[in-house]
């Protein structure tokens, strides 16, 4: 079996590893809109971070948002989305956070589903078309 084929057996594993992904974070997202808790916020600062792009080092701005609870306390996390245009400090937005864990947040108006979605359903395309694969092959053999 040549290295071609050795990739397309180890790509079903990566497939269900990004179904697995994708899955987990539409139900925190989710499960943020229907049990969790709204706050008015503001964006503190920006989490700067070199990344590798096309061969090229580029910047990647994660906003860190705090905001204050009903009960008087305040949080304040980094996003786990980022972008690479820094947000702008100070600007306000609304959070929607677990009461039981804040660090778990979203900002409203944010589409978190749309990556999540593509990687569940990315996934599920190379999980079954390199398992086609491998069966096509093994069946003209």
């Amino acid at each position: 079996m040549d290295s071609n084929w050795l990739l397309i057996a180890l790509a079903p594993f990566l497939g269900v590893f990004l179904v697995r992904f994708g899955v987990d974070g539409l139900r925190r997202t989710r499960r943020l809109r229907r049990t969790g808790v709204t706050a008015d916020g503001w964006i503190v600062r920006n989490a700067a971070r070199q990344r590798r792009s096309d061969g090229a080092k580029r910047t990647f701005y994660y906003p860190v948002v705090a905001w204050t609870t009903e009960d008087g306390r305040t949080y304040e996390y980094e996003h786990s989305c980022g972008n690479d245009a820094a947000f702008g400090v100070g600007a306000p937005v609304t959070v929607r956070y677990a009461p039981e864990a804040p660090d778990e947040f979203t900002i409203e108006g944010w589409a978190p589903d749309i990556p999540y979605g593509a990687l569940t359903v990315g996934g599920a395309v190379l999980a079954v078309g390199s398992v086609t694969a491998l069966i096509v092959r093994f069946l003209a053999f």
